[in-house]
């Protein structure tokens, strides 16, 4: 036997950095952007809901007809989601306003006007602070961590998300880990 023949170990593959949620300050700018008296208002504030206020994917979010986004009997607002991942997704709070405003307007077409498979993405590079436009992934990744922030049991948020791994939910953390004191920490996991 020679060990110095023998094929060296590969070396891991770094994970994947995540994409960052927004801030508070940034969701609120994304919010207004969405609102401006401009062409496909009604689809870029349907876009910023269904992307920050219920993390959905792009295909999901251009399946969506106007009867998807439904007023609850507590007035909360969630949207059933079409698709093989057919699910109800509760809209996040701050995202009600917007909500309230499309429904609204009372409309029977569709909020994606077109079929083709990048109409979604040309909504969203519409929606602009400054030189930043919305990013899909980032939005879902705001959801996600608005949703470990407010400690939604991780086997809810994977049925509401319509899916996400495990892996990306403890690269979130990372972002809303240093909003839980240490000592309150220890105080929640006294229940195991």
């Amino acid at each position: 036997m020679n060990p110095a023949a023998w094929p060296r170990p590969a070396k891991p593959i770094p994970a994947r950095r995540i994409a960052a949620p927004y801030q508070a300050k940034d969701e609120q700018a994304f919010r207004a952007a969405a609102l401006l008296p401009r062409r496909d208002r009604r689809a870029r504030i349907w876009v910023v809901i269904a992307a920050a206020g219920a993390g959905l994917h792009g295909p999901e979010i251009a399946a969506a007809e106007p009867s998807d986004l439904v007023e609850r009997l507590d007035g909360r607002w969630e949207i059933c989601v079409r698709g093989t991942k057919a699910r109800r997704v509760p809209i996040r709070r701050d995202y009600f306003p917007l909500a309230a405003e499309l429904a609204s307007a009372e409309s029977e077409t569709p909020y994606i006007a077109s079929d083709k498979s990048g109409a979604v993405h040309q909504i969203v590079q519409r929606i602009r602070i400054g030189d930043e436009s919305l990013s899909l992934t980032r939005a879902r990744n705001t959801f996600l961590a608005a949703h470990l922030r407010a400690e939604t049991p991780p086997a809810a948020l994977v049925v509401i998300a319509g899916g996400v791994s495990y892996a990306t939910l403890d690269r979130l953390l990372p972002h809303v880990a240093d909003r839980v004191d240490p000592d309150d920490a220890v105080e929640r996991a006294l229940g195991a």
